[in-house]
């Protein structure tokens, strides 16, 4: 079982953040933090999402605090990479998704930019079916 007071604690420290900051950083209230941390509350669903982000960008990434064996972070990852595979290669999966998505909207966000840039231009579909289509396009995402 997690220890999720003295995870929420080690993540804090390993970033040099006050709770304050912390609390910014996942987007919830400062006593939401200061009760994690006490051991008053277990995190929700969503705030543990918002702390994997939290360690996966900015505490395993290189020139990241040297986190030793033992800590809490590791143990954490390592908990959550062995309990759910398939979950795993889930996020992987819409995270491919998504980044696809993405893709396709840059490329008609670009044409949009290129029609209004040069109206003149014959293009089967017009600046505001684009539009449309781009608008749609981020709806299902």
């Amino acid at each position: 079982m997690t220890n999720y007071p003295e995870l929420f604690k080690s993540v804090r420290g390993n970033l040099s953040l006050t709770q304050p900051q912390f609390a910014d950083k996942l987007a919830v209230s400062l006593p939401t933090v200061q009760n994690i941390e006490s051991g008053k509350y277990e995190p929700s669903r969503k705030i543990l999402a918002c702390l994997d982000k939290i360690i996966a960008n900015e505490l395993m990434v290189s020139g990241a605090p040297k986190l030793l064996p033992g800590d809490p972070i590791i143990e954490y990852t390592q908990g959550r990479e062995a309990s759910s595979p398939s979950q795993t290669a889930d996020v992987s999966r819409l995270l491919g998704i998504i980044e696809s998505q993405q893709r396709i909207i840059e490329s008609q966000q670009e044409t949009i930019r290129s029609l209004s840039a040069n109206p003149k231009s014959t293009s089967p579909m017009g600046v505001s079916d684009i539009y449309s289509n781009v608008k749609l396009t981020k709806e299902k995402v």
